[in-house]
């Protein structure tokens, strides 16, 4: 282990401290715009860019790049300081916007996202290991909490803001706004905020395991993607694909375990049980977080025909208990120094959550939902980002932050890339089946099949009024529509019932984690500045 040069942090003056606790929050705040800016304008800006068929490209590269990127730049970070870390990524940023700003097809706008994937995907976990490097345990659930609620506010204005400058303006403008933010988050870095680093430390960087990392998560997400919808789970194609995913792993595990000191993925940490579950729960709350907020509302616009804009404001109190929330989770984990339970209970009330989403009948009332909803986000779904991770910081010794939440962040990223290459896989061969089945019974036309054969037609004004105009008959029509609200309600009951079982798997690894008190947790004050 590394030696440190010592550097007094408990002797930083208590301005210095809320300065950087302010810095810290701001990056929560860059993070959370980018996560959040442009999901709901991507339909509309890949039609102006004539790539609707690979709008959902954009999503999919962003967090394949981030995924690659959280073990990368936090192995880095430990190398040459998280503050110089944290300025690259933001650079990546602006110029992932600018790229954006400037697209004119749809794949100058996914290179874009791309650059920007490649700087966020590690932003949380950098900006996260900062704070557990300048703050002790028993300090950092309350700023980690507050971060949450930064992401509930964001999560509340910023889509809204998005549209309104799209609409009056152009969805060009939105880009301008966030790069605005991330300059300003720069800036705000820049003259605030002391580098931390090891002295003696290896600079060596793992190239080769950063390269098959890369090739094993690329294949597996497009298997995953490829699987039940293009080709059968049987199929040769995957299961060869999924082969060479796993045959690629275990070369790179047994790669990195060679090369301890510069390692992209540290699997000594991954051999400690207690991080490891909490990289396990990490994988499951954002398989969970990104299922609620991609199929929830496809079942409320599809299946019980309510408006978009009505959809929308369903979020509205979870976001508003979501402000509060995080906060108030971050205070009570540095009042009790325990952290155990609120592992175990997030992912519990998650798996109630889908089975709830799974089983709700169509004609269940948008009161029932708005509840269901807010309980998610008081039992878990808005606190459990930060106060996993401050979590796992238990596990990991101090100088070793920024590998150990990059590999953390890593099965972050991984959940929020697989949820939907699993789920929408999960879905389409779902509503295939289904569908045959429902419309069995009707002579449809050969145009009238085709329009049915994809849920779309559901929450697509413009097929829907091609739907309508297929039939002469409207009570035929009205039928039709019925039959596949119908087919789409059991498909996203499997894709529901998908997500709970796989989300058990965070509860028993929060069962199985050991605990360490928070004020028992190792923390140096010395540090190289």
């Amino acid at each position: 282990m590394s030696e440190v040069k010592k550097t007094d942090f408990e002797n930083m003056t208590s301005k210095k401290k809320t300065l950087c606790a302010i810095a810290i929050l701001i990056c929560g705040f860059a993070y959370w715009s980018t996560r959040y800016k442009a999901n709901a304008l991507l339909p509309m800006i890949s039609g102006e860019l004539n790539g609707l068929t690979y709008y959902s490209w954009a999503p999919m590269v962003f967090s394949l790049t981030g995924a690659i990127a959280a073990p990368f730049w936090g192995k880095m970070g430990d190398i040459y300081g998280k503050k110089k870390i944290l300025l690259i990524l933001l650079a990546l940023m602006i110029a992932g916007e600018g790229l954006c700003f400037s697209a004119t097809n749809i794949w100058f706008f996914i290179a874009g996202y791309a650059v920007n994937g490649f700087g966020a995907g590690a932003m949380q976990g950098t900006y996260m290991a900062l704070l557990g490097q300048l703050f002790p345990p028993t300090e950092r659930g309350k700023i980690g909490g507050t971060i949450l609620s930064v992401m509930s506010v964001v999560q509340l204005t910023l889509p809204t803001f998005s549209a309104v400058i799209s609409e009056h303006w152009t969805w060009r403008y939105v880009f301008v706004l966030t790069a605005i933010i991330f300059l300003i988050t720069f800036l705000f870095v820049m003259f605030t905020i002391p580098n931390v680093t090891k002295e003696n430390v290896d600079k060596r960087v793992d190239i080769l395991g950063v390269i098959a990392l890369a090739i094993s998560v690329s294949n597996f997400l497009l298997a995953l993607s490829w699987g039940g919808s293009r080709y059968k789970w049987s199929s040769p194609t995957i299961i060869i694909m999924l082969l060479i995913t796993a045959t690629i792993w275990v070369l790179f595990l047994k790669h990195e375990a060679k090369i301890p000191e510069y390692a992209v993925i540290s699997t000594k940490l991954l051999k400690n049980k207690s991080f490891l579950m909490c990289c396990l729960i990490s994988v499951t709350m954002t398989f969970g977080l990104t299922c609620v907020a991609t199929y929830l509302s496809l079942y409320v616009q599809g299946v019980m025909g309510v408006s978009a804009t009505i959809c929308a404001t369903l979020e509205i109190p979870a976001g508003f208990i979501g402000i509060f929330m995080g906060t108030f989770a971050g205070i009570l984990m540095d009042k009790t120094k325990h952290y155990k339970w609120m592992l175990v209970l997030a992912p519990s009330c998650t798996v109630g959550t889908m089975l709830f989403f799974g089983f709700m009948p169509a004609t269940i009332s948008l009161m029932a939902i708005i509840v269901v909803r807010a309980f998610y986000n008081i039992c878990g779904g808005s606190w459990m980002p930060s106060i996993n991770t401050l979590s796992a910081m238990s596990y990991v010794d101090q100088e070793d932050y920024g590998v150990g939440n990059g590999t953390l962040f890593f099965f972050t990223s991984l959940g929020n890339a697989l949820a939907p290459a699993l789920l929408g896989s999960v879905l389409n061969a779902a509503y295939a089946k289904n569908i045959a089945s429902a419309i069995s019974n009707f002579s449809l036309t050969p145009k009238q099949g085709s329009l049915v054969s994809t849920a779309r037609v559901l929450v697509n004004k413009k097929s829907l009024n091609q739907l309508h105009a297929a039939f002469t008959d409207p009570s035929q029509y009205n039928v039709v529509v019925q039959a596949v609200r119908h087919a789409l309600q059991m498909s996203l009951r499997t894709v529901f019932l998908t997500a709970a079982g796989f989300i058990c798997i965070g509860v028993v690894s929060a069962l199985l984690l050991k605990e360490i008190p928070l004020d028992q947790v190792p923390y140096k004050t010395k540090l190289r500045k």
